[in-house]
């Protein structure tokens, strides 16, 4: 599964920076665009674990959204380092 979910973080990042690079060659505002797809992507983070908490009979709330949340900026932050350190950033 983790290799599937590697495929599925790089794919998404893919479409994400080839139509902010489209916003941005079309003159518009990349600012606008990265917030509008960073609510996009945080309302499908929300339902995929509001559908997880259901299915397990686990409570989901805000507090718990952003606790997740957290450690995924967490994470990401630190992939970002790593590719940046590796060159590949």
């Amino acid at each position: 599964m983790r290799d599937d979910l590697e495929i599925l973080d790089y794919e998404i990042r893919s479409i994400v920076a080839r139509l902010g690079a489209e916003v941005r060659d079309a003159g518009k505002d990349a600012g606008v665009f990265a917030e509008a797809s960073t609510t996009v992507l945080l309302s499908i983070a929300a339902g995929v674990m509001a559908r997880a908490a259901e299915e397990h009979r686990a409570a989901f709330d805000a507090s718990s959204f952003v606790a997740t949340a957290n450690n995924a900026a967490t994470w990401a932050s630190s992939r970002r380092l790593r590719y940046f350190l590796g060159g590949e950033a």
